[in-house]
Protein backbone atom coordinates (compact mmCIF):
# COMPACT_ATOMS: atom_id res chain seq x y z
CA UNK A 1 0.00 0.00 0.00
CA UNK A 2 2.79 2.44 0.83
CA UNK A 3 4.57 2.10 -2.56
CA UNK A 4 1.18 2.46 -4.27
CA UNK A 5 0.54 5.67 -2.33
CA UNK A 6 3.87 7.11 -3.44
CA UNK A 7 2.89 6.51 -7.08
CA UNK A 8 -0.12 8.81 -6.63
CA UNK A 9 1.39 11.87 -4.92
CA UNK A 10 -1.85 13.93 -4.92
CA UNK A 11 -4.06 11.21 -3.42
CA UNK A 12 -5.22 11.07 0.17
CA UNK A 13 -4.45 7.70 1.76
CA UNK A 14 -7.26 6.27 3.89
CA UNK A 15 -6.52 3.62 6.51
CA UNK A 16 -8.92 1.42 8.40
CA UNK A 17 -8.82 2.16 12.14
CA UNK A 18 -6.74 0.08 14.52
CA UNK A 19 -3.53 -0.17 12.48
CA UNK A 20 -0.64 -1.58 14.47
CA UNK A 21 2.88 -2.87 14.02
CA UNK A 22 5.02 -5.37 15.91
CA UNK A 23 7.22 -5.39 17.96
CA UNK A 24 7.04 -1.56 18.16
CA UNK A 25 3.97 0.56 17.52
CA UNK A 26 5.01 2.85 14.67
CA UNK A 27 3.13 5.62 12.91
CA UNK A 28 2.16 5.41 9.22
CA UNK A 29 5.07 7.58 8.04
CA UNK A 30 7.56 5.20 9.67
CA UNK A 31 5.89 2.31 7.83
CA UNK A 32 6.46 3.95 4.44
CA UNK A 33 3.31 5.98 3.95
CA UNK A 34 3.75 9.56 2.70
CA UNK A 35 3.54 12.00 5.63
CA UNK A 36 0.84 14.64 5.70
CA UNK A 37 -1.83 12.93 3.59
CA UNK A 38 -2.78 9.84 5.58
CA UNK A 39 -6.18 9.77 7.30
CA UNK A 40 -8.14 7.15 9.21
CA UNK A 41 -11.69 6.31 8.13
CA UNK A 42 -13.99 7.67 10.87
CA UNK A 43 -16.07 5.16 12.78
CA UNK A 44 -19.72 5.61 13.73
CA UNK A 45 -20.21 8.46 16.20
CA UNK A 46 -16.87 10.06 15.37
CA UNK A 47 -16.67 13.86 15.30
CA UNK A 48 -14.35 13.71 12.27
CA UNK A 49 -15.83 14.95 8.97
CA UNK A 50 -16.93 12.22 6.54
CA UNK A 51 -14.52 11.28 3.75
CA UNK A 52 -15.01 13.14 0.48
CA UNK A 53 -15.62 9.80 -1.25
CA UNK A 54 -18.69 9.21 0.96
CA UNK A 55 -20.64 11.01 -1.78
CA UNK A 56 -20.25 7.88 -3.89
CA UNK A 57 -19.75 5.11 -1.33
CA UNK A 58 -21.56 3.74 1.68
CA UNK A 59 -19.25 2.06 4.17
CA UNK A 60 -19.34 -0.04 7.31
CA UNK A 61 -16.34 -0.72 9.57
CA UNK A 62 -15.81 -3.88 11.59
CA UNK A 63 -13.74 -3.18 14.69
CA UNK A 64 -11.12 -2.48 15.55
CA UNK A 65 -11.35 -5.85 17.31
CA UNK A 66 -8.63 -5.45 19.93
CA UNK A 67 -6.79 -8.37 21.48
CA UNK A 68 -5.68 -8.26 25.13
CA UNK A 69 -1.94 -8.63 24.54
CA UNK A 70 -1.28 -6.87 21.26
CA UNK A 71 -2.77 -6.18 17.87
CA UNK A 72 -6.20 -5.58 16.43
CA UNK A 73 -8.26 -6.48 13.40
CA UNK A 74 -10.44 -4.15 11.35
CA UNK A 75 -12.18 -4.30 8.00
CA UNK A 76 -13.70 -1.48 5.99
CA UNK A 77 -16.42 -2.60 3.59
CA UNK A 78 -17.41 -0.06 0.94
CA UNK A 79 -20.37 -0.19 -1.42
CA UNK A 80 -20.15 1.87 -4.59
CA UNK A 81 -23.74 2.95 -5.04
CA UNK A 82 -23.84 3.51 -8.80
CA UNK A 83 -22.40 0.10 -9.70
CA UNK A 84 -23.81 -1.71 -6.62
CA UNK A 85 -20.34 -3.12 -5.89
CA UNK A 86 -19.15 -4.28 -2.47
CA UNK A 87 -15.40 -3.73 -1.91
CA UNK A 88 -13.66 -5.75 0.83
CA UNK A 89 -10.11 -6.64 1.74
CA UNK A 90 -9.86 -9.88 3.71
CA UNK A 91 -13.19 -10.98 5.10
CA UNK A 92 -14.72 -12.81 2.14
CA UNK A 93 -13.35 -14.35 -1.02
CA UNK A 94 -14.25 -16.81 -3.74
CA UNK A 95 -11.67 -19.51 -4.31
CA UNK A 96 -11.76 -20.57 -7.94
CA UNK A 97 -10.47 -23.73 -9.55
CA UNK A 98 -7.84 -21.81 -11.51
CA UNK A 99 -5.30 -19.26 -10.26
CA UNK A 100 -5.76 -15.56 -11.09
CA UNK A 101 -4.00 -14.52 -14.27
CA UNK A 102 -1.32 -12.57 -12.40
CA UNK A 103 -0.27 -15.76 -10.57
CA UNK A 104 -0.10 -17.75 -13.79
CA UNK A 105 2.19 -15.16 -15.42
CA UNK A 106 5.12 -16.72 -13.55
CA UNK A 107 4.26 -20.38 -12.89
CA UNK A 108 7.25 -21.13 -10.66
CA UNK A 109 5.27 -20.86 -7.41
CA UNK A 110 2.57 -23.16 -8.80
CA UNK A 111 5.17 -25.72 -9.84
CA UNK A 112 7.02 -25.43 -6.52
CA UNK A 113 3.86 -26.45 -4.67
CA UNK A 114 2.75 -29.02 -7.24
CA UNK A 115 5.54 -31.37 -6.15
CA UNK A 116 4.83 -34.10 -3.61
CA UNK A 117 8.43 -33.92 -2.39
CA UNK A 118 11.57 -31.94 -3.08
CA UNK A 119 12.93 -34.78 -5.23
CA UNK A 120 10.15 -34.51 -7.81
CA UNK A 121 10.93 -33.24 -11.29
CA UNK A 122 7.85 -31.61 -12.75
CA UNK A 123 6.66 -30.06 -16.01
CA UNK A 124 4.21 -27.14 -16.38
CA UNK A 125 1.23 -29.23 -17.43
CA UNK A 126 -2.32 -28.07 -16.78
CA UNK A 127 -2.76 -30.76 -14.10
CA UNK A 128 0.44 -29.72 -12.32
CA UNK A 129 -0.48 -26.03 -12.31
CA UNK A 130 -3.97 -26.80 -10.98
CA UNK A 131 -2.51 -29.01 -8.25
CA UNK A 132 -0.05 -26.29 -7.26
CA UNK A 133 -2.88 -23.77 -7.03
CA UNK A 134 -4.99 -26.01 -4.79
CA UNK A 135 -2.07 -26.51 -2.43
CA UNK A 136 -1.17 -22.81 -2.32
CA UNK A 137 -4.76 -22.06 -1.30
CA UNK A 138 -4.66 -24.66 1.48
CA UNK A 139 -1.42 -23.21 2.84
CA UNK A 140 -2.83 -19.69 2.66
CA UNK A 141 -6.08 -20.47 4.46
CA UNK A 142 -4.93 -23.11 6.96
CA UNK A 143 -1.16 -22.45 7.45
CA UNK A 144 -0.54 -26.20 8.02
CA UNK A 145 -2.78 -28.35 5.78
CA UNK A 146 -3.59 -31.80 7.10
CA UNK A 147 -2.27 -33.43 3.91
CA UNK A 148 1.40 -32.62 4.56
CA UNK A 149 4.11 -34.24 6.63
CA UNK A 150 6.41 -31.69 8.27
CA UNK A 151 10.09 -32.39 7.56
CA UNK A 152 11.95 -29.59 9.36
CA UNK A 153 14.69 -31.83 10.74
CA UNK A 154 15.19 -33.57 7.42
CA UNK A 155 15.04 -30.38 5.30
CA UNK A 156 18.79 -29.98 4.78
CA UNK A 157 19.28 -33.65 3.94
CA UNK A 158 16.28 -33.49 1.59
CA UNK A 159 17.87 -30.51 -0.16
CA UNK A 160 20.51 -32.82 -1.62
CA UNK A 161 17.76 -34.59 -3.57
CA UNK A 162 16.60 -31.41 -5.34
CA UNK A 163 16.95 -31.96 -9.13
CA UNK A 164 19.16 -29.30 -10.78
CA UNK A 165 16.32 -28.45 -13.18
CA UNK A 166 14.09 -27.49 -10.22
CA UNK A 167 16.47 -25.14 -8.37
CA UNK A 168 14.89 -22.04 -9.91
CA UNK A 169 11.38 -22.74 -8.62
CA UNK A 170 11.85 -21.03 -5.27
CA UNK A 171 14.35 -18.38 -6.33
CA UNK A 172 13.79 -15.10 -4.51
CA UNK A 173 11.21 -16.58 -2.16
CA UNK A 174 12.44 -19.81 -0.57
CA UNK A 175 15.94 -19.94 1.00
CA UNK A 176 18.17 -22.45 -0.79
CA UNK A 177 15.15 -24.05 -2.46
CA UNK A 178 14.20 -25.83 0.78
CA UNK A 179 10.90 -27.67 1.00
CA UNK A 180 10.42 -28.72 4.65
CA UNK A 181 7.30 -30.79 4.03
CA UNK A 182 5.98 -33.57 1.80
CA UNK A 183 2.45 -34.14 0.58
CA UNK A 184 1.26 -37.52 1.78
CA UNK A 185 -2.46 -37.36 0.95
CA UNK A 186 -4.48 -36.02 -1.97
CA UNK A 187 -5.43 -32.38 -1.45
CA UNK A 188 -8.56 -32.29 -3.61
CA UNK A 189 -11.12 -33.17 -0.92
CA UNK A 190 -9.78 -30.48 1.42
CA UNK A 191 -9.74 -27.96 -1.40
CA UNK A 192 -13.39 -28.64 -2.29
CA UNK A 193 -14.36 -28.24 1.36
CA UNK A 194 -12.43 -24.98 1.50
CA UNK A 195 -14.28 -23.65 -1.56
CA UNK A 196 -17.69 -24.37 -0.06
CA UNK A 197 -20.91 -24.21 -2.04
CA UNK A 198 -21.77 -20.52 -2.10
CA UNK A 199 -20.12 -17.70 -4.06
CA UNK A 200 -18.42 -16.27 -0.93
CA UNK A 201 -16.23 -17.82 1.75
CA UNK A 202 -14.76 -16.51 5.00
CA UNK A 203 -11.16 -17.61 5.41
CA UNK A 204 -10.82 -20.36 8.06
CA UNK A 205 -7.87 -18.50 9.60
CA UNK A 206 -10.20 -15.57 10.29
CA UNK A 207 -13.03 -17.81 11.47
CA UNK A 208 -10.90 -19.68 13.98
CA UNK A 209 -8.35 -17.08 15.12
CA UNK A 210 -10.30 -13.80 15.16
CA UNK A 211 -13.98 -13.61 14.30
CA UNK A 212 -15.23 -16.36 16.61
CA UNK A 213 -13.77 -14.33 19.50
CA UNK A 214 -15.99 -11.39 18.57
CA UNK A 215 -19.20 -13.06 17.34
CA UNK A 216 -21.64 -10.32 18.33
CA UNK A 217 -19.60 -7.49 16.82
CA UNK A 218 -19.07 -9.49 13.63
CA UNK A 219 -22.72 -10.50 13.27
CA UNK A 220 -23.84 -6.89 13.78
CA UNK A 221 -21.40 -5.71 11.11
CA UNK A 222 -22.61 -8.38 8.68
CA UNK A 223 -26.23 -7.26 9.11
CA UNK A 224 -25.27 -3.62 8.54
CA UNK A 225 -23.44 -4.51 5.33
CA UNK A 226 -26.33 -6.70 4.21
CA UNK A 227 -28.54 -3.63 4.56
CA UNK A 228 -26.62 -2.03 1.69
CA UNK A 229 -27.52 -2.65 -1.94
CA UNK A 230 -24.91 -4.68 -3.85
CA UNK A 231 -24.95 -7.31 -6.58
CA UNK A 232 -21.25 -8.07 -6.92
CA UNK A 233 -18.18 -8.29 -4.69
CA UNK A 234 -14.61 -7.24 -5.40
CA UNK A 235 -12.11 -8.49 -2.84
CA UNK A 236 -8.36 -8.14 -2.51
CA UNK A 237 -7.67 -11.87 -2.77
CA UNK A 238 -8.51 -14.79 -5.04
CA UNK A 239 -11.28 -14.46 -7.64
CA UNK A 240 -12.65 -11.06 -8.52
CA UNK A 241 -15.91 -9.55 -9.72
CA UNK A 242 -17.99 -12.14 -7.88
CA UNK A 243 -21.72 -12.08 -8.50
CA UNK A 244 -23.18 -12.08 -5.00
CA UNK A 245 -25.94 -10.43 -2.98
CA UNK A 246 -26.50 -9.73 0.72
CA UNK A 247 -28.02 -13.19 1.28
CA UNK A 248 -24.75 -14.75 0.04
CA UNK A 249 -22.73 -12.63 2.45
CA UNK A 250 -24.98 -13.57 5.35
CA UNK A 251 -24.68 -17.25 4.49
CA UNK A 252 -20.88 -17.06 4.40
CA UNK A 253 -20.93 -15.99 8.06
CA UNK A 254 -23.18 -18.87 9.12
CA UNK A 255 -20.30 -20.28 11.18
CA UNK A 256 -20.98 -17.62 13.82
CA UNK A 257 -24.05 -19.58 14.84
CA UNK A 258 -22.43 -23.02 14.45
CA UNK A 259 -18.70 -22.66 15.21
CA UNK A 260 -17.70 -25.83 13.37
CA UNK A 261 -19.00 -24.81 9.96
CA UNK A 262 -22.07 -23.60 8.10
CA UNK A 263 -23.48 -27.13 7.89
CA UNK A 264 -21.98 -30.64 7.84
CA UNK A 265 -21.79 -30.60 4.03
CA UNK A 266 -20.41 -27.08 3.88
CA UNK A 267 -17.84 -27.22 6.68
CA UNK A 268 -14.08 -27.18 6.10
CA UNK A 269 -12.29 -30.44 6.68
CA UNK A 270 -11.90 -31.05 10.41
CA UNK A 271 -8.33 -32.28 10.01
CA UNK A 272 -7.34 -29.03 8.29
CA UNK A 273 -8.94 -26.94 11.04
CA UNK A 274 -7.14 -28.78 13.85
CA UNK A 275 -3.95 -26.71 13.69
CA UNK A 276 -5.93 -23.46 13.65
CA UNK A 277 -7.93 -24.50 16.71
CA UNK A 278 -4.73 -25.41 18.55
CA UNK A 279 -3.27 -22.03 17.58
CA UNK A 280 -6.46 -20.28 18.68
CA UNK A 281 -6.31 -21.98 22.08
CA UNK A 282 -2.64 -21.00 22.42
CA UNK A 283 -3.50 -17.36 21.69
Amino acid sequence: AAPCAREFPRATVWLAPGQWSFPLQLGPSLLGFPPGRVRTIPTAGSAAPPPEWARDFDYEILGPLVFPRFGAFAEAALVHRRTRTLLVTDLVARIGDAPPEIVAEDPRALLFHARDSIADEISPTADALARGWRRICLFAFYFVPAGIQIRLREALDDRRRLPPSMTDLGAGAVPFGLMPWAWVTDERRSFRALQGRGPLRVAPILQELILNRFPDETATWVERVCGLDFTRVIGSHMDNDVRARPADLRRAFGFLGTPRGDSPRDAPEEADLRFLRDASDAC
